[in-house]
């Protein structure tokens, strides 16, 4: 289970730590610089059908 909060990408609470894969952020919290290790789990995904994110949780 992941814990959430607003469940709409706003608070940063359920943020993890991306290890590898291709990212397409969805959230309103992470900046740019961020978005490279690190992933908002309620609302960002896979960047490709089938594509597959490893994450530090």
């Amino acid at each position: 289970p992941v814990d959430v909060k607003c469940a709409d990408g706003l608070c940063g609470v359920c943020k993890c730590t991306l290890v590898a894969g291709e990212v397409e952020h969805r959230d309103f919290v992470l900046s740019a610089a961020q978005r490279e290790t690190t992933v908002i789990l309620c609302q960002s995904r896979a960047a490709k059908a089938g594509g597959v994110l490893k994450l530090d949780i």
